[in-house]
């Protein structure tokens, strides 16, 4: 591939050799997977395969690739573009440090040249940051009317992306069954998803009246892994952009809408900070602000 003319001096460092055959990037794939943890190995495998199917619809070379090509990758995953026919939610600034990641251990695992520490590709996730700092992306609510709604449609059975093959009933209703308490139990104690992860059956409680008591070990805000206890309720096609962190604005913006206040909300969500519930609830504060009392006399 040749270097573009005009390419920016700080991409123009090409790696080193020519492109790897299919046997050698399947060896390299199994090298990064012997050399790392188990969470390591299946991010980085996920995202070197994002990358290897985006490089085969683009025309580039995967392994060594091209400072130019990675960065375009970068902002092509921040901006949410399909990859081989698939659909990808904006990548965040974390997601893309993490595909950087990635792609640099392969290339250091073949003993090739890393086209991420070029200054181009530096500056491209610079840029991409401070993007995002600017306009920062809120997910959207999964509310308690939008959870009725998965919980109508949770059963239907759906077809496989890889097999084409439609689920049984039996496994549409099982699936349900899973997706629906966990999409409750994220609302119910606004968990992150790092929390929601890292959950087991011994951190519920069951008590007489059918509700539940969930012990959330350890957060990002309790690294001491103080813990916390928190009130579980009885045991879709939809629109938006939804993600793993949609139950718990959801829920913070059905408690603000039933009158909580933002120190209730930080005790529920286990916020430091005022900052971020105080943001997921702008629409619901301003609904109780002085001028809207002023109309709802």
């Amino acid at each position: 591939m040749q270097v573009p003319e005009d390419q920016p001096a700080a991409l123009a460092v090409r790696a080193s050799g020519p492109a790897l055959s299919g046997a050698a990037l399947a060896r390299i794939r199994a090298a990064l997977d012997a050399g790392s943890s188990a969470n390591t190995r299946r991010a980085y495998r996920t995202h070197w395969t994002a990358w290897e199917a985006w490089a085969a619809e683009s025309g580039a070379d995967p392994l060594p690739a091209d400072p130019l090509r990675v960065a375009e990758y970068l902002t092509a995953r921040a901006e949410g573009v399909a990859i081989a026919g698939r659909s990808h939610d904006p990548a965040s600034p974390a997601t893309l440090s993490a595909i950087r990641a990635a792609l640099s251990a392969a290339h250091r695992a073949a003993g090739r040249a890393d086209p991420t520490a070029a200054e181009g590709v530096r500056q491209v996730l610079r840029g991409l940051r401070r993007a995002e700092a600017r306009a920062p992306r809120q997910a959207a609510p999964i509310t308690q009317a939008a959870l009725a709604a998965i919980k109508a449609t949770a059963a239907l059975p759906r077809k496989s992306r890889q097999s084409g093959r439609v689920e049984t009933e039996a496994r549409a209703q099982a699936r349900a069954a899973l997706d629906v308490a966990v999409v409750s139990v994220m609302r119910d104690a606004l968990l992150r998803v790092s929390e929601a992860a890292a959950l087991t059956w011994g951190d519920i409680d069951v008590e007489a009246d059918g509700s539940g008591r969930l012990t959330v070990a350890r957060s990002k805000t309790d690294q001491q892994a103080a813990g916390a206890v928190q009130f579980l309720g009885r045991a879709a096609g939809l629109p938006g952009t939804f993600s793993g962190h949609s139950p718990r604005v959801g829920m913070a913006q059905d408690l603000s809408a039933a009158g909580a206040e933002l120190p209730e909300l930080m005790q529920a969500g286990r916020w430091s900070s005022s900052a971020m519930p105080a943001r997921y609830t702008r629409s619901q504060s301003a609904g109780r602000s002085a001028v809207a009392k002023f109309y709802q006399r």
